[in-house]
Order: C-alpha cells, then structure tokens, then sequence
C-alpha cells in the first residue's frame, strides 16, 4: 500500500494500486420463481409456445417465454374483464382478483363513494351485486379471465399475464349497465379492458356506450373480440362494436398462423391473435370447476382435470390473450401511454402468411390479417426499450 501511493504521487505514473485478487461475479440467473412451463397443463397452450406437438406449426404462437423473461406482469397493471360471470375461488384465479383498497369487506358501506357496496373484487351488473362468481355465463367469463391472468402456481396453467390483475365485471342487457360497466372499469385504475362480446349483427352501438368506451379509452387500452363470422365487421349502416375508433379490434389464428376461417375481418382490426380453427386444436384455459364448464368430462379427448379445458375457441379466446399481452407491455414500462403502447404492439406483429394476407407494401396491414400476429416477446421488448431512451435522464439527453 505504502509502495503504491507513492508511486500514485509521483508524477512518472497516471495512478498506481495494488493488485489485490478480486473475484468475477458471473452474471447467471438462479431460478427464484416456478417456470410457467411447470404448470401441469402447460403442454395443451400451444398458443403461449408451439412447439408442433399438437400438429401446428412450430413458432404459430404469441412467442411468451421472452416476454416472461423481461416480466411475468405487475400486481398493479389491471386488466378489467367485462364477461358473463366468473369462478371466484378457482384454483388458479382466486389469487389473481384485483382489490379495491378502499373498500372494507363486508361492512355493507360505500367506503370509496364510487356507489358501489362492498365492491370488493369488482361488481356484478346482471344482478347489482358485489358478487361476480354469479352470472349467466360465467364458463365463458372464467375462460376468458384465465387466458389474461391464470396464475404460476402448480394449480394447472398460465395466462398471459400471470402477476397482473383481474377487475371481474359481470356484463347485463342493458346498454345503461354496458355504460356503467365501462365507467366502473375506469373507476378501478384499469389499464386494460378487454371484451370478448358484441352485440348481433346489424345492432347499432349506442351512443351512451360509445361515450362512455370513449372516456375509458383516455386512460385504458380497450380491447374486443370481433365477430365469429366471415364477413367485414367495419362497413355498414351498422358495423360491429369492433370497429370504434377508440378500441383494438382482435380477431382470430389458428395453431398454423393461417386466419380463422370463420372469424371476421376488415379495415378497423388491428391484428390477429391465437385460437381455434375448425378440425385444430382449441384453446387451453380454465374452467368452471367440476363438471358444470366446458369440460364435463364426457367429450372424447378432453382432460381429466375438469376444472380445465382445451377446447375454447373463437375470438373470444384471441382478445384476453392480446389483452394478457398489453399488461406484460405496461408492466415492463409503467410510463407507457396508451397510444405508445397501441403503436407498439401493431408494430411488432409478425407478418405470417404474408403470401395469404397481401399485406400493403407501403402500410404493412392486410384486410384479413390486420397488422399481423400479435407477438408478446417483441411487444414486450419495444416496451421495455421505449421506456429506456424516452425516460429522462440527468446528464444524458434522449436521441428521440
């Protein structure tokens, strides 16, 4: 030590220390969380990783694991599903149920004024309840709530998001209560709101719903399932609820990436997502528990585990999955504006079948395919990215 520092003083040296022994600290990752690929019934959702097993095409998948990578979600990103009901205590959803903070369960009071009691989960606008495990539908809410946001917790699958959420709003007939359902939403924080519904074909959109889907799209990525249907659902006297101008329309692909024959298409879809074609695989999810869903245990080839099934389909399968995928985005960047993260996720799609699609040389989007399959590693990536060179630093400027 003596040696050195009167070297270091001397004007013959730049700088001079002892060469001390000092160890390399290789940057290796220890797993610390359970794998999403150690689900039990992880190996059916092909459209998290297809690994051709099935049949499909090898990579015809919402590329998951480099999303998970980065992040598996945030506790604090909320993904609002508007359905027909929900299993509450599911094994793989009763932890996944976002709570109002400012609710007091079981007190019979209004704690947080928003005029709605004991809202403690969410609401239920059928029957004006707090209570979302009852509905008309809830097989379908449970589907669909389990593709967003199912747990890693060796219960049985993934959703795509597994650390963020879920806001269980039952939807009722009423175009007041779709309204106040959209209100309700944005009431909680909801950053994603995702809607595997319409209404039939040639109903116009009411301009009470629209408005108040316009007010929620100022702060929430609003999401929905076009029709299962082929057939333009952007023109007409009356197009689909899809084609607002202030929401993502998602319609549907196979395990082959090719589009779902019956799914609609059109000019106001954004892109492709993940789901069943006719004489392919379905899709894997959770389901009423028992035998009361989908799965009750008397079709050929459905699993044993009755709370799952592997056979739920159409876009109403494709939008929650593209909803899962915007929560990852939001919680690799917690500054990421709606529009940002819109204009990422379309520009990140994958240009599959581009010899079907015909995809516009100049704007990159296709009729039948939007914009492309939704791809959550690349989303999930730009996200990330976004947040580095937009996020102000001192001393060093942004090159955007």
């Amino acid at each position: 030590l003596t040696e050195s520092r009167a070297l270091s003083q001397s004007r013959d040296f730049a700088y001079a220390h002892p060469n001390f022994l000092i160890p390399k600290d290789y940057r290796k990752v220890l797993p610390k969380r359970r794998a999403p690929a150690d689900e039990p019934h992880y190996t059916y959702q092909w459209h998290l990783t297809n690994d051709g097993r099935w049949g499909g095409s090898i990579g015809a998948d919402i590329n998951a694991n480099p999303a998970w990578l980065i992040t598996r979600g945030d506790r604090n990103i909320k993904i609002a599903v508007l359905d027909g009901g929900f299993e509450m205590n599911h094994p793989d959803l009763e932890t996944a149920w976002a709570v109002n903070p400012d609710e007091i369960a079981g007190n019979n009071k209004d704690d947080d004024n928003n005029g709605y009691v004991d809202d403690v989960h969410g609401w239920n606008f059928y029957d004006n309840s707090n209570t979302p495990g009852t509905g008309l539908y809830s097989d379908h809410g449970t589907a669909v709530a389990g593709l967003a946001g199912a747990r890693v917790n060796g219960a049985g699958m993934a959703g795509v998001c597994p650390e963020c959420s879920i806001i269980p709003v039952v939807a009722a007939w009423r175009p007041s209560d779709d309204a106040a359902a959209f209100y309700y939403a944005k009431s909680r924080g909801a950053q994603v709101i995702t809607n595997s519904w319409g209404y039939p074909v040639g109903t116009p959109t009411t301009e009470v719903v629209e408005e108040a889907i316009s007010a929620a799209a100022t702060d929430s990525v609003i999401l929905f399932a076009m029709n299962n249907i082929n057939q333009n659902d952007c023109i007409g006297n009356s197009p689909d609820i899809s084609s607002l101008d202030s929401v993502i329309a998602v319609s549907a692909s196979s395990d082959e990436d090719l589009k779902v024959s019956f799914s609609a298409w059109g000019e106001c879809m954004e892109f492709v997502s993940p789901s069943f074609e006719s004489k392919r695989p379905g899709i894997a999810t959770t389901d009423l528990m028992g035998n009361r869903g989908y799965n009750n245990g008397r079709r050929e080839g459905d699993m044993e585990d009755l709370d799952y099934t592997k056979t739920f389909s159409g876009t109403s399968a494709a939008t929650p999955i593209a909803a899962g995928v915007v929560g990852l985005m939001l919680s690799a960047n917690r500054d990421l504006k709606r529009d940002d993260a819109i204009a990422l996720i379309i520009t990140t799609t994958d240009k599959v079948h581009p010899d079907k699609a015909q995809y516009d040389p100049n704007s990159g989007f296709s009729h039948k395919y939007g914009y492309g399959r939704i791809n959550a590693g690349k989303a999930v990536r730009a996200a990330q990215v976004f947040r580095k060179y937009t996020k102000k630093k001192p001393g060093k400027p942004s090159p955007l």
